[in-house]
């Protein structure tokens, strides 16, 4: 909230679905896991601080049904691996709620459909960390918004310069420290980076 952002946004999976076979990796990913009442707690504690509160629910839609019935969610978000999966996105649209979906153009651009308002798609490139020449603006600004895996502001920055039409979501992954064991330090701003991009997100909205 500090840094001016508007979302709080976390993961919910069961590690037994992800396809992950490294035991290191397997590990770790594990350890960061939180279970329904821990997403419900931080759900209170973001809404409690003026924050919208958004999940990833990953890989079935067991997992993702399970997600929506125990906390009642205002908008669902997909990863990009489940944005492509039919059965995934059959059940968040049954679930009548905005679907977020993160998509990576790389793999073949599906167009949205018409008929569904309350879905919007991100651009972005899943890699961890990404390199600096897969982004490709061109293809970012045909987007609802911009999931960033970059390590760095500079293609978040260049997104929002090139849009003409307003921007929906701009998604950052952001971590507490330098601990470079953390899954997720490859593809994650620092605190000061992150309001960086909610400065510049704000000076644009004026």
């Amino acid at each position: 909230k500090k840094c001016g952002a508007h979302y709080l946004k976390t993961q919910y999976y069961h590690i037994e679905d992800l396809g992950i076979f490294d035991p290191i990796l397997r590990e770790k990913v594990a350890s960061c896991s939180l279970n329904l009442n821990q997403i419900s707690q931080l759900r209170e504690l973001s809404e409690h601080d003026g924050l919208g509160f958004i999940c990833t629910a990953m890989a079935t839609p067991k997992t993702l049904l399970e997600y929506v019935e125990f906390v009642h969610p205002a908008i669902l978000k997909l990863r990009e691996a489940d944005a492509r999966n039919v059965d995934m996105l059959s059940a968040a649209f049954r679930t009548r709620l905005p679907v977020i979906a993160s998509v990576d153009p790389r793999k073949g651009f599906f167009q949205k459909p018409e008929w569904n308002r309350d879905f919007f798609m991100l651009y972005c490139v899943p890699s961890y960390p990404p390199l600096y020449h897969n982004f490709d603006l061109e293809s970012a600004l045909r987007f609802d918004g911009f999931s960033s895996h970059f390590p760095y502001v500079e293609p978040v920055v260049q997104f929002m310069r090139g849009v003409t039409k307003p921007i929906v979501w701009v998604e950052c992954h952001v971590r507490l420290d330098d601990d470079v064991s953390c899954v997720d330090f490859p593809v994650s701003l620092t605190f000061s980076e992150f309001e960086e991009v909610c400065r510049y997100a704000r000076q644009l909205s004026r």
